[in-house]
């Protein structure tokens, strides 16, 4: 969708920023936006052809030339006309090497050229502003750079492709087309007109409102943040902290021989699989009467109860004890949760029995691993990945995440929905119902950014790099 009519950019001056990130690099990138890009960047680059004969995209090899710091550096210039950039406007962008110094110095001689340094986010906000992308795409610029993982990132960028976005505009576009006939049948109310069906106009007004609580109520397909919950529990002395380290490649959690070392949760994101996990390691499950354990056993419980998945570790090379079956079941029991039985220390000697195999089996499936040496952790590894792409691990049927603001959006939108149903229910005029209609339609265009407050946009916007 081309949303250019919604708002008109008033800027009129030319931005510039570092849109790479800072610190040393072999290739770095300087952009200019706006309508005095090609001219400003001009007098800092000396190229041949020159910039201001470049044709749009297009691309040209010269000379970053700062004869006042006596600085001249091999560079490219790529050149974007409007509107056939990202901004929709002039667009400049120069690549050459990642020195701070001389990004620093660059940045410095285009701004004294008349360039003002960017906003964080800025960018992209005349991107959004002139139209080429709608608000949740832009949102979703930031959540492609702040992915950390492959499913993270599958998911940003097909909401950057639009996919929330399309499901907001078919719910628009429904809810205008049912606005204009209650609105056609205000018009000609002296008329004797039957323009719309009222039982027809409740049906499909039902139906609308349960799609939009439906999506009001979806759980993000991937947390573009924390990843899946996962709690590390079992009995004390199973190698649960030495399983987070050997998962995490590298020492995170304390590990000595002795029973009850940690006693607060300790977390760590790992990558599995291309999906983030957030690893949370929690103290040994057992009956206890001092009160620090007490404590630590509690902590493990809350993380048990709201994770997503649940690594059950026991030691394979201890007798499977009367009392841990009952902590066995507390843990696998928990609703909502997937269960991974995880033996731990199989470059020991074994001495669980096949019936004891048999009842762990009943919570979860089995990996034996060693987390000492490493034996079995790709298996584990698999199984984690296999819980969350299966229904084990629930996951979003919708290939996008919901922001705070999309939700509370959504929910106005539901309750103007209900409002406007109930108006028409009890015969208390189209006028009333047309009302909150209206204010539905609002509430998603708030989503998109055709009715979004200027509050709200600086609010989104601040939150992206400079540069960006």
């Amino acid at each position: 969708m081309d949303s250019g009519h919604r708002i008109a950019s008033d800027a009129t001056d030319t931005i510039v920023a570092t849109s790479s990130p800072a610190g040393r690099s072999p290739r770095a990138i300087v952009r200019l936006s706006g309508p005095d890009a090609v001219r400003i960047a001009s007098g800092a680059f000396e190229s041949d052809p020159p910039l201001d004969r470049v044709p749009t995209y297009h691309s040209v090899d010269g000379v970053i030339a700062l004869e006042a710091e006596r600085i001249r550096c091999p560079a490219a210039a790529y050149l974007m006309l409007a509107p056939r950039s990202y901004t929709r406007e002039d667009v400049v962008e120069f690549h050459t090497f990642g020195s701070p110094p001389l990004l620093g110095a660059l940045v410095d001689a285009l701004t004294a050229a008349g360039a003002r340094p960017a906003e964080p986010g800025e960018f992209t906000r005349r991107a959004f502003l002139h139209g080429r992308i709608d608000l949740t795409q832009a949102e979703a610029v930031q959540a492609v750079i702040q992915a950390r993982s492959q499913a993270e990132l599958r998911v940003s960028q097909a909401q950057l492709a639009g996919a929330f976005r399309q499901d907001i505009e078919t719910l628009r576009s429904d809810l205008a087309e049912w606005l204009a006939q209650v609105e056609a049948s205000i018009d000609f109310v002296d008329q004797d007109l039957e323009l719309m069906d009222p039982g027809d106009v409740l049906e499909r007004l039902g139906r609308l409102t349960a799609a939009v609580e439906s999506l009001a109520a979806a759980e993000p397909a991937a947390p573009p943040k924390d990843g899946v919950a996962t709690a590390i529990c079992g009995p004390p002395n199973a190698g649960k902290s030495s399983l987070l380290n050997a998962l995490a490649g590298h020492d995170r959690a304390i590990v000595t021989p002795v029973p009850g070392t940690t006693r607060d949760t300790v977390e760590h994101p790992v990558e599995v699989g291309g999906v983030m996990f957030r690893l949370v390691d929690t103290a040994g499950v057992r009956a206890t009467d001092h009160d620090v354990e007490a404590q630590a056993v509690e902590r493990a419980n809350a993380a048990a109860g709201s994770a997503d998945l649940i690594l059950i570790v026991i030691d394979g090379s201890r007798l499977l004890a009367s009392g841990a079956d009952a902590v066995w079941d507390r843990l696998a029991a928990l609703p909502g949760a997937a269960a991974i039985v995880v033996i731990n220390k199989s470059d020991l000697p074994q001495r669980l029995s096949p019936g004891d195999e048999r009842r762990l089996a009943r919570r979860g499936p089995i990996v034996a691993v060693s987390a000492r040496r490493g034996d079995g952790l790709d298996d584990l590894r698999s199984a984690m990945a296999r819980a969350v792409r299966s229904d084990a691990v629930v996951q979003s049927a919708h290939g996008f995440w919901l922001a705070a603001r999309h939700r509370a959006a959504l929910r106005r939108a539901a309750e103007a929905l209900t409002r406007a149903r109930s108006a028409l229910s009890e015969d208390l005029g189209p006028e009333f119902a047309a009302a909150d209609l209206h204010a539905a339609l609002s509430a998603l265009g708030d989503i998109v950014g055709e009715t979004t407050p200027g509050d709200i946009l600086d609010r989104i916007f601040s939150q992206f790099c400079i540069g960006k």
